[in-house]
């Protein structure tokens, strides 16, 4: 057995000798499966390797524990005894589980941009005003109201193919609205000399 996994066998044992009987008694009429008041199930962790799968759970265990929420008032409490072994079973769990995870940022999420960064990186690219992304869906805010976390911005095939082919559209109608207002040959001198169509930035040059 290696050194690192005694402290989880010690809390395994306690989890089910201790822990599990005092979550049930005084936890789960708020908090479980079905309640699942705060969105915290705790009726889900019968072992410790259920407690290893969210760790989070037992952040907010702590939480609500420190300030007094857990019980709620109304509820039968823990005696003190009660509470402090429950609390410090979850810290030294806790604990446990920062030096088995140290260095790990856990699991990263590949991010695509939102519509406001993907017109700005196609009119970057281009030196064309394009607005490309007035075609795609609108983009929808995490809880926290930002559009640019990686876990609410989609990613399906179907929406991914979406994005070149509007992006190609809106260049070639732009591409055929110079034609019209310069004339071929002016729109194709600008291109042999490296330039940029009648009425495009510059994406090399500074504002």
């Amino acid at each position: 057995m290696r050194a690192e996994d005694t402290p989880f066998e010690r809390l395994g044992d306690e989890y089910q000798q201790q822990v599990h009987g005092l979550v049930e008694r005084f936890c789960l009429e708020c908090h479980s499966t079905k309640a699942k008041e705060g969105e915290l199930d705790l009726q889900r962790f019968l072992t410790l390797a259920d407690v290893r799968r969210s760790p989070r759970a037992w952040q907010k265990v702590a939480e609500m524990l420190d300030n007094g929420e857990m019980p709620p008032k109304d509820a039968p409490q823990l005696s003190p005894d009660q509470r402090r072994q429950l609390r410090q079973w979850v810290e030294r769990y806790l604990h446990a589980e920062a030096r088995a995870t140290a260095g790990d940022p856990g699991r990263v999420v590949l991010r695509r941009l939102n519509n406001v960064e993907y017109t700005n990186t196609v009119r970057d690219l281009t030196g064309v005003p394009l607005s490309p992304a007035n075609e795609l869906p609108t983009d929808g805010a995490a809880g926290e109201g930002f559009t640019n976390a990686a876990e609410w911005r989609p990613r399906a095939h179907s929406f991914i193919a979406i994005h070149p082919h509007h992006a190609g559209a809106n260049l070639r109608g732009h591409a055929v609205g110079a034609l019209q207002t310069v004339g071929p040959q002016t729109a194709a001198q600008a291109v042999d000399d490296g330039g940029y169509l009648p009425g495009a930035t510059d994406p090399t040059r500074g504002a």
